[in-house]
């Protein structure tokens, strides 16, 4: 009988690690919404790099420290007036729980045109006034309630209309009781997460929103988030979810799966539950090295296979300069290479060989290759090419 496996719980506060700057920052930011100068801020970073799990953590703190926090998610499919709804019912349902529900504020909600308390799920249309009003209303009934105010975390908020992100800034801007953190999911982190994020935010005020570029000037701070900065973060993130169960890790397992993962979070967990399973099925108390490659050449099959076929068919010298720059971790040159593999040689001898790696490499490293050439420098594509490199030339 199989035990549970932790990592198939994709966002659980409880194995939240790291971000400690941007945490402290936040709780920083409480202070300022419990003296009423609430900091708007967006979240930014490709898929993968823990937003969800981010925001989940920001409602744990929120809430510790007395505030009532919401996150909803917002609707690719809905329009603004839908998303504004999903954002305020979202609140309100919040709200009511922290009240226990001594007000009916759900249910009012949801009577539509028939509310008593609220006015925007009266309307078809979104109007400014009527979120700013019920707003308001929750507003007077957290301070009746001796609540210093609200967290609104909202998830997928790269999916916002800009009607509705100009709506909800003209309705909040005038009251302070509320603190908004908007998720945004990049394509491209290229140019700085906090950079993409705040581009992709004024984008859809002018193009959505009639040029109301104040309505992505609301969220006044942005928050990057990318791969976390250490293996010892890597390390901690697993070991964390590992607590309390009876399969471990080897060090070098997570070593890898740090390196084969790029230190993403949600690479992380996906690995890491691959091998947590696997270890099961063999019947393993510790994953092991040999766990670990069964469980990438299951994940990764076809790029195990076109790595393996790509060693195949290379001359020895070449399969050499290859596992040099496999074992380099890092772009490198004909000349780094070289040096590498033949660190005594003699300056003459290195030149032919600097030549034979040039020559070898650029000839392997062609277009749809595990690896590419940049300028003079060679390096592998991606963490999963070069970890399928490493088992095809059995250098592990």
């Amino acid at each position: 009988m199989y035990e549970f496996n932790p990592f198939t719980e994709q966002v659980a506060v409880r194995y939240f690690v790291g971000r400690e700057d941007e945490l402290t920052n936040f709780r920083t930011d409480l202070s300022g919404l419990r003296a009423k100068m609430p900091n708007h801020q967006f979240v930014a970073g490709v898929n993968g790099s823990g937003k969800t799990w981010y925001l989940a953590k920001l409602v744990e703190i929120a809430e510790s420290e007395g505030f009532v926090a919401a996150m909803p998610t917002l609707d690719a499919q809905s329009l603004a007036r839908g998303h504004v709804d999903s954002v305020m019912r979202a609140v309100v349902a919040a709200v009511a729980k922290r009240l226990d529900e001594s007000l009916p504020l759900v249910d009012d909600w949801d009577k539509g045109a028939e509310s008593t308390y609220f006015q925007h799920p009266r309307s078809t249309e979104v109007h400014s006034d009527r979120v700013r009003n019920d707003f308001e209303t929750l507003a007077r009934i957290l301070a009746e309630a001796n609540i210093a105010g609200a967290v609104i975390c909202i998830d997928e908020g790269q999916r916002i209309d800009g009607r509705a992100m100009s709506a909800l800034k003209n309705a909040l801007q005038h009251v302070n009781s509320f603190l908004v953190v908007l998720s945004l999911r990049l394509v491209s982190d290229e140019r700085g997460a906090a950079t993409e994020g705040r581009l992709l935010l004024e984008t859809k005020a002018v193009n959505e929103a009639e040029g109301d570029v104040g309505a992505a000037r609301f969220y006044v701070n942005g928050v990057s988030l990318g791969p976390f900065s250490t293996d010892a973060e890597v390390d901690a993130c697993i070991r964390r979810r590992l607590e309390d169960h009876t399969i471990d890790f080897l060090e070098d397992v997570i070593s890898r799966i740090s390196r084969l993962s790029g230190r993403v979070p949600k690479t992380i967990v996906n690995i890491s539950n691959a091998v947590y399973d696997a270890a099961q099925k063999s019947k393993k108390s510790v994953a092991d090295i040999a766990v670990l490659n069964s469980s990438f050449i299951g994940l990764h099959g076809a790029q195990f296979a076109a790595a393996t076929t790509l060693v195949e068919g290379m001359a020895q010298s070449s399969r050499m300069a290859l596992s040099a720059l496999v074992q380099l971790r890092a772009p490198a040159s004909a000349t780094d290479i070289a040096q590498h593999l033949y660190p005594t040689v003699t300056p003459q001898l290195r030149v032919g060989l600097i030549d034979a790696v040039e020559t070898g490499l650029t000839r392997i490293c062609s277009p749809g290759a595990p690896c590419k050439k940049t300028d003079d420098k060679f390096e592998i594509a991606t963490p999963v090419d070069a970890y399928a490199l490493e088992l095809a030339l059995g250098s592990l």
